[in-house]
């Protein structure tokens, strides 16, 4: 069953390993810089199936 949660808290482990199953190269290449957007993005929701991180989106906005 996947479960969603709205928080910015992900290891960096998890977030590496779901973006490296979809081919997303250029964001793992620099986790601390994706991280850092990560944290700095307006909303974020993560999926899980149990443990797993499956799914992850976030918003992001220009502050105005």
């Amino acid at each position: 069953m996947i479960t969603y949660k709205e928080s910015k808290e992900i290891k960096q482990t998890d977030i590496k390993s779901l973006y490296s199953s979809v081919k997303w190269t250029n964001y793992t290449n620099n986790l601390a810089k994706l991280e850092n957007a990560i944290n700095h993005s307006l909303s974020v929701i993560t999926a899980w199936d149990g443990e797993k991180l499956v799914g992850l989106i976030r918003a992001v906005g220009d502050g105005e």
